[in-house]
């Protein structure tokens, strides 16, 4: 999620002219919005807080959300935050050599 943006954000800079401390300070907006964005889907899917270590998931699309949401209601593990976190984590590493996310997008 975050790479591709950053990505972005590189191409942005050289079209614009941008500086390093335009671009850092770019790049820190994008890190805060994407954890905001995946906190925020966590609470939407399964109406609870999102726990510690969910945001250091940067690859999780709206796709991995529904996934777990109903493998989680399959499992009856919907009030395990521990669980869910646990299950985006395998949607995440089951595809490491995704191209680039879909969804979330700074």
């Amino acid at each position: 999620m975050l790479n591709a943006g950053f990505a972005h954000l590189r191409r942005l800079a050289r079209t614009t002219g941008l500086s390093r401390t335009d671009v850092d300070l770019l790049e820190l907006v994008l890190r805060y919005l994407a954890p905001a964005q995946v906190e925020e889907a966590f609470r939407a899917y399964f109406a609870l807080p999102p726990p510690a270590g969910l945001t250091d998931l940067a690859a999780l699309t709206p796709g991995d959300f529904a996934v777990v949401h109903r493998k989680a209601g399959f499992l009856g593990k919907h009030g395990e935050p521990e669980a869910l976190t646990d299950m985006l984590r395998a949607e995440c590493d089951a595809k490491p050599d995704r191209p680039r996310p879909i969804g979330f997008r700074p």
